[in-house]
């Protein structure tokens, strides 16, 4: 199962773990002094405080959430839809929809 934890980088002490759920993470990052981690197979996001390891917010995410990325205070979540759109019918619009002629 998705396991997310925290060490002392001088030490390698253990400091806080937690256990969303999930099969496998997809990413993590830190910024704002918050830990941003994304995971696959439950489609979650979650921010903890990266000192003590609360929990500060958690959000879905429509689909397997991967990379994490923060800036500006905005934190950015990659991923897969649980929809995909059969391949021949999306080329299909594509052309139709740039076609000039």
């Amino acid at each position: 199962h998705f396991l997310v934890r925290a060490y002392d980088a001088a030490s390698g002490e253990l400091l806080w773990t937690d256990q969303p759920g999930g099969i496998q993470g997809g990413g993590i990052t830190v910024g704002g002094g918050q830990a941003f981690v994304a995971g696959f197979f439950r489609g979650t996001v979650r921010a903890y405080d990266a000192v003590g390891g609360q929990l500060r917010w958690e959000s879905d995410f429509p689909g397997e959430a991967s990379p994490v990325a923060w800036a500006g205070g905005r934190v950015f979540v990659g991923g897969t839809s649980p929809h995909p759109v059969p391949p021949i019918t999306a080329f299909d619009w594509l052309l139709n929809a740039y076609d000039v002629r």
